[in-house]
């Protein structure tokens, strides 16, 4: 039986991946940082609780008798930029996988494939649209480039070696489920619930999305999979939409019916200054330039298909 571990495994992403392999058939371990599900459908696979990613020999034990590892842990875009949140990129991202990979080259192992969950973000936000895998990576957040430097060690580190790698690089996931989304799609889904007017009315950007759904499926058919070894995917729902569109979808799937309003970009060009302004001082606001760029812009790739066994 094929052994599975999956870092980052009580994540939006490895919660329900775990679900699924288990579901397959899998040998599963998981790492936690704090706490785990209890639920009975996580009884058949393994927890081991690793509070930090480094030093190396923290992996010691979840690495035992693996085929398999799933990388997915590490720290999420949606911190606050700060300087100490740039420094947990680096730590947990960077120096967290690192740690891992050391251990997997030095210790006694049968690891056949790792599987790395990048981000698009580390193309960078003002590129040409359509993105796809041959478009240069020109990261301009601290998240994405934390997420490209791994990506580079990753190549680097199995290169010659017995190990393939494979790298996914996933749209903004979202769950059909609304109490199980997180991030900015979680967000979009409390203003419908407390009917906050969205400027979002005629607009007809692209963006794309990615079901969560589609993801897991993309993982599981890239599992010891000849088509991806040592290769770059992108992954997304196969048409981009607006984010009109995406909001109408949560009204729709939470039965609550979309505030729309239509507002002059040049007006809300100006709002998002006088909130840029507003937190120079400390102060948290609903709208900013930030904010802006990700509701009006275009970011959308041409996504690979999932690859066939």
């Amino acid at each position: 039986m094929t052994k599975i571990l999956v870092t980052g495994a009580t994540g939006f992403l490895g919660k329900k991946l775990c679900k699924f392999l288990i579901k397959e058939g899998f040998n599963v371990i998981g790492t936690y940082r704090l706490y785990h599900p209890q639920d009975e459908e996580f009884n058949l696979m393994q927890w081991i609780q690793i509070k930090d990613l480094q030093p190396k020999e923290v992996w010691t034990e979840a690495l035992n008798n693996c085929d398999v590892i799933i990388h997915a842990a590490g720290r999420v875009h949606q911190m606050e930029l700060n300087e100490t949140s740039n420094n947990l990129f680096i730590k947990d991202n960077i120096q967290g996988t690192e740690a891992l990979i050391s251990e997997i080259l030095q210790g006694k192992n049968n690891i056949k494939q790792f599987i790395f969950i990048s981000s698009l973000l580390v193309y960078g936000k003002f590129q040409r649209m359509p993105l796809n895998r041959n478009d240069e990576c020109l990261p301009d957040t601290e998240y994405g480039k934390s997420k490209l430097e791994a990506e580079k060690m990753i190549q680097k580190s199995f290169h010659n070696t017995s190990i393939n790698w494979t790298i996914l690089r996933p749209s903004v996931m979202y769950n059909d489920s609304d109490g199980e989304n997180t991030g900015n799609i979680a967000s979009i889904i409390n203003y419908l619930k407390k009917g906050t007017p969205l400027p979002v009315k005629n607009l007809k950007n692209k963006r794309s999305f990615l079901s969560i759904n589609r993801m897991i499926d993309f993982i599981s058919h890239s599992i010891l999979n000849e088509n991806v070894k040592n290769k770059i995917l992108n992954i997304a729902d196969p048409e981009p939409i607006s984010t009109e569109k995406l909001v109408l979808y949560f009204g729709n799937l939470i039965n609550k019916k979309p505030r729309l309003v239509w507002i002059p970009f040049f007006m809300q060009y100006i709002l998002a200054i006088m909130g840029d302004i507003i937190q120079m001082f400390g102060i948290r606001v609903p709208w900013n330039t930030n904010v802006l760029t990700k509701i009006s812009s275009d970011f959308w790739i041409e996504s690979d298909s999932i690859p066939k066994e």
